[in-house]
């Protein structure tokens, strides 16, 4: 049965035998397939010759990057396949399997919005996806308050009404795929997450993916998003340290109106960088986040100088370590309970 409201996107650079397969595959579940060689050398053409009569390809010799592929397929869909409802991003190296590409298409179907596949990693997966994968998860919870399990697998289903936005994000290379989950985050967007098999083959260790070259931009591109964050961060600490040089008295409830007056400061900055589709969600979220946070501080604050006698500028670094914890665990906890 041929699935024609779906394409299969996957971008390619410098391919093996398991994109044959994975395509050939595809081709025999019905599925449309959209194939895009990222500047591979000649060598290859071999590879993509096996391809062609089982999907639509594309060909450009100069290598932009797996962004640049998928922002290139991505312009694509509507003139090649022009009865697709939505796009399905897959990696032809065999680290996807057809089932969990199926999965994804049913999930796309029933919800009609980002569709994201999580791996469960353990001890078998390499120790470089590990570490990266728990970095990225940390940085992203801390800037988004949102906490999603895996955020580098590149199985994704979106319907084709995101594609304008899909092709002005920035990013050519792995972190294009950063970006989009952190801008859907950041504007609200729903996303749908699924569990898929993590499948680690030799070919995979070989990969395309430059290990510090391309870590320091991912992480650099989640962080400018955070800067707001960061300016709120320096804002409450600097609030807290003048309370507490002019001896003020309760400067323990101050807490309260220093972290509300950060929370609206960084809600109107964040309003202007990346405006959300559900502004009223994100304004309350962010105030029961600020809420929880105010309390937990001036708890720990009253604990540590009055109760323990610590130091204040003792008590302080510890506080705002304290707070970046709840940034990170309350929005796994809010995950749990949806």
């Amino acid at each position: 049965m041929k699935n024609n409201d779906v394409v299969i996107l996957i971008p390619s650079y410098e391919p093996d035998h398991y994109l044959v397969n994975t395509v050939k595959s595809l081709f025999d579940e019905g599925f449309p397939i959209l194939v895009v060689n990222d500047g591979s050398s000649e060598e290859y053409d071999e590879i993509f010759s096996q391809v062609e009569p089982f999907a639509s390809y594309i060909k450009y010799r100069v290598n932009r990057g797996k962004g640049g592929a998928l922002k290139e397929g991505y312009s694509q869909v509507s003139t090649l396949f022009p009865e697709s409802k939505y796009v399905i991003t897959a990696d032809g190296d065999g680290q996807h399997s057809i089932k969990d590409i199926k999965k994804c298409y049913e999930l796309l179907k029933q919800h009609d919005e980002l569709i994201l596949g999580v791996r469960k990693f353990d001890k078998s997966a390499p120790w470089k996806s590990r570490n990266g994968n728990f970095w990225s998860k940390l940085n992203r919870c801390l800037l988004t308050k949102q906490y999603v399990e895996d955020d580098q697998c590149g199985l994704r289903g979106f319907p084709i009404r995101y594609i304008p936005e899909l092709l002005k994000i920035r990013g050519l290379r792995y972190d294009y795929e950063m970006n989009q989950l952190t801008s859907f985050q950041l504007r609200d967007y729903k996303i749908i997450t699924f569990p898929i098999d993590v499948i680690y083959i030799e070919s995979n260790r070989n990969t395309h993916f430059a290990a510090f070259k391309d870590t320091i931009r991912i992480h650099l591109k989640i962080i400018i998003p955070g800067i707001p964050a960061l300016l709120c961060l320096l804002l409450t600490i600097g609030g807290l340290i003048t309370l507490y040089h002019f001896n003020l008295s309760y400067y323990h409830l101050m807490v309260f109106p220093v972290y509300f007056a950060s929370t609206l400061l960084y809600e109107c900055m964040l309003a202007i960088i990346q405006p959300s589709k559900t502004k009223a969600k994100r304004f309350l979220k962010e105030i029961l986040f600020a809420i929880i946070k105010m309390t937990t501080v001036f708890m720990l604050m009253y604990l540590f100088v009055d109760a323990f006698k610590m130091p204040y500028f003792v008590a302080i670094p510890i506080l705002v370590i304290a707070a970046c914890l709840y940034n990170l665990a309350l929005p796994r906890i809010f995950k749990k309970g949806e």
